[in-house]
């Protein structure tokens, strides 16, 4: 018996081997950093941390080379030497995914997606709902995917990747105010959570994080009458690039929205149902 548990732990866990035990729990550096959706407030805070620190090239990728363009001029204000790509890519286009990756570094070392799209759900427009499911679901989805399987282990795989999906607490629980928003989210983070399974099956040296932001004040909540409990991007930003160096897999921002969901899903339907915010 004590032979069969023996086998099963060197199957399973060889690849932990002591000095990647280390590589793990070390604080990673990125060097190599790609974005997806620089529109992103969030996401750019977090740029911006990182070119302060060890980031040596980033690729900028949107639908707006203005926003990529805007990413570079506050990159290179804080770090001229830094390499810095501009990528429009047509989401609309799945086909077009192979040439997008293949232009990107295979050394990569932190892929950040954060395009989202929220709208409310009195909005009935099918190609709206089609819209948002897609930018917050699929496009993510699509593109990590495809720099996986194509480039990250087509190149041996001999680096550690990070990929940092930047989701929402809204997919917790899906509530009825938002619940295309929620579910598409909800979507991105059962992704993630499938990805990292299949990686660790594979032995593949990639750490896939989840980024749960709660009510941070963007653009996309600029009507929320409720003001309670909304943080700004720039002091959320240093937390959530601590938890991607370490590899956090689920990374609630600020912190406490942890707690606040493990409460939200033990409340019982017929009291959830009474949200409207």
């Amino acid at each position: 018996m004590h032979d069969c548990k023996k086998t099963l732990i060197k199957k399973h866990f060889s690849h932990y081997t002591v000095e990647n035990f280390y590589c793990v729990c070390a604080m990673k550096k990125f060097k190599n950093i790609v974005l997806l959706g620089a529109g992103s407030r969030i996401a750019r805070e977090i740029i911006y941390l990182l070119a302060k620190e060890s980031a040596e090239k980033f690729y900028f990728i949107s639908r707006s080379d203005s926003a990529n363009q805007e990413c570079i001029a506050a990159v290179k204000a804080i770090n001229p030497e830094i390499l810095c790509n501009s990528v429009v890519y047509d989401y609309t286009d799945p086909r077009s995914l192979t040439g997008l990756v293949e232009r990107l570094d295979p050394k990569t070392d932190l892929i950040l997606t954060a395009v989202g799209k929220l709208i409310a759900s009195s909005e009935q427009d099918p190609v709206q709902l089609e819209e948002t499911i897609k930018v917050n679901f699929t496009y993510p989805a699509l593109f990590v995917n495809e720099f996986i399987n194509r480039i990250y282990k087509e190149n041996s795989c001999s680096h550690y990747l990070t990929v940092g999906f930047i989701s929402s607490v809204a997919g917790e629980r899906v509530r009825g105010s938002n619940y295309c928003y929620g579910a598409s989210k909800r979507g991105l983070s059962g992704f993630a959570d499938g990805l990292r399974v299949y990686c660790e099956q594979n032995n593949l040296k990639v750490r896939i994080c989840v980024i749960k932001p709660g009510l941070v004040n963007t653009p996309m909540i600029r009507d929320r009458k409720d003001r309670r409990l909304i943080a700004e991007p720039d002091s959320i930003a240093p937390g959530i690039v601590k938890n991607l160096k370490y590899g956090t897999r689920n990374i609630y921002s600020p912190g406490y929205w942890g707690a606040l969901m493990d409460l939200l899903k033990l409340m019982p339907y017929l009291l959830f149902k009474k949200i409207r915010s």
